[in-house]
């Protein structure tokens, strides 16, 4: 199981996606699982995905704006 945690302060303009992603062949390659997570201003948000484990687990941030304050990223497996 990968748990993500995600705390946004202020967006200027289009607020962050999140993508979870596991890898199992020391970072060659990463598979997405789950589905992209989206935040609001001044909010935390959080997506669990189960029925997976992985040696390796990482969040893709993108954006089509510029301009956004996360206060933090947590990742967590179980």
């Amino acid at each position: 199981n990968v748990q993500m945690d995600i705390n946004v302060g202020a967006v200027t303009t289009t607020a962050p996606a999140l993508q979870l992603q596991v890898s199992n062949d020391g970072a060659n390659s990463w598979i997405s699982i789950g589905s992209p997570l989206t935040a609001v201003a001044s909010s935390t948000v959080t997506a669990t995905v189960t029925g997976t484990s992985a040696q390796l687990v990482r969040a893709i941030v993108t954006t089509a704006g510029s301009g956004v304050t996360a206060g933090y990223v947590l990742l967590r497996t179980f």
